[in-house]
């Protein structure tokens, strides 16, 4: 699925991203390689730190402590709890200069892997997407941190989820100025309609 993404969307980093001149991918603008990072790769974000003064405050001086915030994202079929385990013996063991390090407010969610899809289920979205966008759906795995799709599908053994939205280039999601294209929401929306329609019918008879 993900080779077949990238060849419907050969997706060029250097113009996708807002990369200064002498920047580029760490992927080496390979879109195989950078959907699989961005899927199935651990990656650690430095996001927050305390402690550290401005430069402009900054002396000469050493600090009683500094506190460190971390983002890490795992591979979806990782567990996040042994993971957790796993960070924490790496961060206190051994730390340098026999500094003491602890790990507090530690919060972990297991990624989901989407099961391969009902050929039915698989027909029906295709036909909606032919009808509204004129192609077929793409699958396309994302590192995002939202880990109850995971607890519905262990309490929803049976059911078929498809997890879908309406983001686009330059929605910039989280940031103050996320926004949809309306045009292309509505499309989506009307594609999910014919969708659950033809689900509908089928289940009736």
């Amino acid at each position: 699925q993900t080779f077949e993404l990238t060849k419907q969307f050969p997706i060029d980093q250097k113009e996708y991203f807002p990369f200064i001149e002498s920047g580029k991918p760490m992927q080496k603008n390979d879109p195989f390689n950078c959907q699989i990072a961005r899927t199935w790769k651990p990656t650690v974000t430095v996001t927050g730190i305390d402690g550290l003064p401005s430069c402009e405050k900054a002396g000469n001086v050493l600090r009683p402590e500094t506190k460190v915030k971390l983002s890490i994202r795992l591979p979806p079929t990782l567990n996040g709890d042994e993971a957790t385990k796993v960070v924490e013996k790496i961060l206190t063991s051994n730390p340098p200069y026999g500094a003491e390090v602890t790990l507090s407010n530690a919060l972990a969610g297991n990624g989901w892997n989407a099961p391969v899809l009902d050929e039915q289920l698989l027909e029906s979205l295709n036909r909606a997407s032919k009808t509204i966008f004129e192609q077929e759906i793409a699958h396309c795995g994302g590192g995002g941190s939202i880990p109850f799709v995971n607890d519905l599908s262990a309490k929803f053994t049976k059911a078929k989820f498809i997890v879908t939205g309406f983001l686009g280039p330059g929605s910039n999601a989280h940031g103050p100025n996320e926004n949809i294209h309306l045009d292309f929401a509505k499309k989506g929306a009307a594609c999910l309609t014919q969708f659950v329609g033809e689900l509908y019918d089928r289940l009736k008879k």
